[in-house]
């Protein structure tokens, strides 16, 4: 009855459409089906304690690090799982045999780590200081869990905030902390609670954002495995408060039928661009993401008026993002307002000064508005930047001939 009642809810929580819905979080599914092949492997080298048994849960184990890092906190569950419901003893023996896996996950999350450096995709720790990043982290532990309970306006982005209150987040500190001595104390009477808060605990902790990625403060994505700790905690704890049996079924199919309403509303929202990010504006605050991403969808569209509003908008959020100054240069220049794309080209050239591609686009600019001169020093350094790019040869050569400096076809640059 637990068992089903945990599959039921982690196949129809809302907070799990994100990972279902989004094809570039295919790689939650995947990788979570070898986090069960693996846990399903290592029960049955339990059982039958061989080395082909062994080596199979280290092949699961390695699938499911290729199809995501996250995995790698799959070496400690595997220990929570011989404390309980295994009651396995021999700590140290235990220990010694997840020791292949626990370099496996070293292995991969320095790789993860060096490939998000070297792609940019790790923070500036001076937009993100470590502080910050620690009361964030605190915080949305306990916003995960309220969602759980309260999955109401998720969104696919959740802006990270410049400052956190400190009664928000030591109270989050206070909490986790006090749920903590709780499940250790009942640990020998309930040993599903702490095999269930450390499950919870300890599988966020990489995308927790303590190394921050990107800019979302949380993410429903990020609960796909960590709630399976919740929902064990809920499915065994459950019969202990409400005892009698027609009760306990009747709350746990409301339960059921709750998320498969709020569930059937969530994927709606998935059903485009527009419906999921006017959600996302909805029902959040500086939402910048989801204002760029309407701006780029109006864009598309041809419809440059909404796509500035959206884009504008943006830009106050966030005055110094290079994506959404670049952006409103581009809607300026379509829609013809060619000193605004030059201010704005100008901005994002002073974030970017080596950026080929802006220099060009502020030549092609200045060259519309009449400025010639100003125009080929622009598509000079943006040859200097790139010396084959056809368009700024050309463009350049144009300027030049305007200034009269160029009478007859010749090599601009040796």
């Amino acid at each position: 009855m637990q068992s089903a009642f945990i599959a039921a809810l982690f196949a129809l929580h809302p907070l799990h459409v994100e990972s279902v819905a989004w094809i570039s979080e295919r790689k939650d599914l995947l990788s979570t089906f070898f986090w069960l092949l693996t846990i399903g492997a290592y029960l049955r080298y339990v059982r039958q304690p061989k080395l082909s048994a062994y080596l199979l849960v280290i092949l699961m184990f390695i699938c499911g690090l290729m199809s995501k890092p996250m995995v790698v906190t799959l070496p400690c569950i595997l220990l929570l799982l011989d404390y309980y419901p295994l009651r396995r003893k021999q700590a140290f023996k235990l220990f010694i045999e997840k020791i292949p896996f626990f370099i496996l996950s070293g292995i991969s999350g320095i790789i993860t780590i060096i490939a998000q450096k070297e792609s940019g995709a790790i923070s500036d720790p001076l937009v993100y200081p470590l502080g910050l990043r620690l009361a964030n982290a605190a915080l949305s532990y306990v916003l995960y869990l309220w969602k759980t309970i309260f999955p109401f306006n998720l969104a696919i982005f959740y802006p990270h905030p410049a400052a956190i209150p400190l009664w928000q987040s030591s109270g989050a500190v206070i909490f986790l902390g006090a749920v903590s001595v709780l499940t250790i104390r009942l640990a020998k009477s309930y040993p599903f609670l702490i095999v269930g808060w450390l499950w919870y605990l300890g599988t966020l902790l990489p995308v927790i954002g303590i190394l921050q990625v990107g800019d979302q403060a949380m993410a429903d994505r990020y609960t796909y495995i960590p709630h399976i700790g919740i929902f064990m905690m809920a499915a065994y704890g459950t019969p202990y408060v409400i005892k009698q049996r027609n009760i306990l079924k009747i709350t746990a199919y409301g339960l059921i039928i709750f998320c498969m309403i709020l569930t059937y509303f969530q994927v709606r929202y998935w059903k485009n661009t527009l419906t999921l990010f006017e959600h996302a504006v909805s029902v959040s605050k500086n939402n910048f993401i989801a204002q760029s991403n309407l701006g780029n969808y109006y864009a598309a569209k041809g419809e440059y008026g909404n796509a500035l509003q959206h884009f504008l908008t943006a830009s106050e959020i966030r005055p110094d993002d290079l994506g959404i100054i670049n952006q409103l240069g581009n809607l300026f220049a379509n829609t013809g307002n060619v000193k605004q794309a030059i201010r704005y080209f100008s901005e994002a050239i002073r974030l970017a000064p080596n950026d080929a591609g802006l220099h060009y686009k502020q030549g092609t600019m200045l060259m519309r508005l009449g400025n010639p001169a100003a125009a080929a020093g622009h598509f000079s350094y943006a040859l200097r930047i790139t010396p084959d790019n056809a368009e700024a040869h050309n463009d350049f050569g144009v300027a030049l001939v305007q200034l009269g400096k160029l009478t007859k076809p010749q090599s601009i640059f040796p």
